[in-house]
């Protein structure tokens, strides 16, 4: 996948997806799956898209578009960190994944997050508003400036980091929850062999051991 593309400000919202599905190889009909493919490095993943995350998707993707971040993992934390900054709201599965996506960005792309969430202190996200089709035929730089989106680089206050830390710490915590989450499920079963070994240990015994040969007929007198 591209690490980043271009969005002209002369195009449309519609014309902008067009681009984003073919760099990404997704489509619009992935909003209304019930699991979406993903991948972590070598990993590939799937993630429950729950009604919520469903509503949230198509505004996900034009945030991408407006913040010209990629649809690689690294464009990902990027726009994690810019809808973080401009207040997912009443979002919840916002805050949910950008806060754990946020986390997991200080191990490899800590700047980039940073400078992310610093355009996104400065701007306004979608996240508000309820997906409508109407929203594709407008303009992305008439988008752009509606949402105060600034294309150059951000100097940071200390509030600013305030909130960026605070952003870290409750995303420790989502990550602590997922990853113990899916440490039991995947040791689970270990569990259960350990704890309870003999209700599922399986006993190889000889099959002539039990083995009793017929018995003779007694002869006649």
């Amino acid at each position: 996948m591209t690490t980043s593309l271009r969005y002209d400000n002369s195009l449309s919202v519609g014309e902008g997806l067009d681009r984003y599905f073919e760099a990404s190889g997704i489509d619009a009909s992935s909003y209304g799956k019930n699991w979406i493919k993903g991948s972590i490095g070598p990993l590939t993943v799937y993630t429950w898209n729950s009604p919520a995350r469903k509503r949230t998707l198509p505004l996900h993707d034009i945030h991408h578009l407006v913040t010209e971040y990629g649809v690689d993992w690294q464009g990902e934390t990027q726009v994690a960190g810019w809808e973080l900054g401009s207040n997912c709201a009443n979002c919840l599965v916002g805050w949910y994944f950008d806060l754990f996506v946020l986390f997991q960005s200080m191990f490899f792309a800590p700047r980039k997050a940073l400078q992310a969430f610093l355009r996104g202190r400065r701007s306004r996200n979608l996240f508000q508003q309820t997906y409508h089709e109407g929203m594709l035929a407008e303009n992305l730089g008439a988008l752009r400036s509606r949402l105060g989106v600034p294309m150059e680089e951000v100097k940071a206050t200390p509030k600013d980091l305030a909130v960026f830390a605070l952003y870290l710490f409750m995303g420790f915590f989502i990550a602590l929850v997922n990853y113990s989450t899916g440490l039991f499920v995947l040791s689970f079963p270990y569990l259960l062999l350990w704890f309870w070994p003999e209700q599922f240990q399986v006993i190889k015994q000889n099959p002539m051991a039990s083995y009793q040969p017929p018995a003779q007929p007694q002869a006649s007198p």
